[in-house]
């Protein structure tokens, strides 16, 4: 998996829960091998089978979520994006994740509270600033928005679609 070989894991994990089906860990990394391989519904039953066995595991509804959001499923997206917040609401990119929703929803001022709860743990979360950032430019306050962009640290982990954004201003 770490080097992107999600085929040849997928089939390791296969293998592997014959011998152990109720081990997490082979359950979810499966889950993963197949988001990356784009067999959503493939994805969703691991997924769904490793929820049963450690509910309390906030990724786990991450990833379900954000198989709904890929398919288009903003509601059930964000009904399982908010049960990970609810299991931990430290989690950052699960604040974007569903502030993401909302700005394709065009309901903008959601959107921002919920970039700012992320940016409130974290004031340098590059996606947070990101997420502002796009609501300036959806605005038309361009200025706002491209002190907005320089302001991220590309050097963490960030949405690439920062370079769109701020190409285009």
């Amino acid at each position: 998996m770490m080097i992107g070989e999600f085929n040849a894991a997928s089939q390791v994990f296969e293998e592997a829960l014959q011998h152990a089906p109720l081990f997490l860990p082979y359950r979810y990394n499966l889950g993963i091998c197949y988001l990356y391989l784009n067999r959503l519904d493939l994805a969703l039953m691991h997924f769904t089978k490793a929820q049963q066995l450690v509910p309390e595991y906030n990724k786990i509804y991450l990833q379900i979520g954000y198989i709904y959001d890929r398919k288009n499923d903003e509601t059930r997206a964000l009904d399982y994006f908010t049960r990970a917040l609810q299991l931990n609401p430290n989690e950052l990119n699960t604040y974007i994740l569903i502030g993401d929703i909302y700005f394709k929803r065009n309901q903008v001022n959601i959107a921002r509270r919920y970039y700012e709860k992320a940016l409130k743990i974290d004031p340098v979360y590059p996606n947070g600033l990101l997420g502002l950032a796009k609501i300036h430019f959806q605005k038309e306050e361009y200025i706002k928005a491209i002190v907005l962009f320089k302001s991220i640290d590309t050097n963490r982990s960030y949405d690439k679609s920062l370079h769109y954004y701020y190409a285009e201003s």
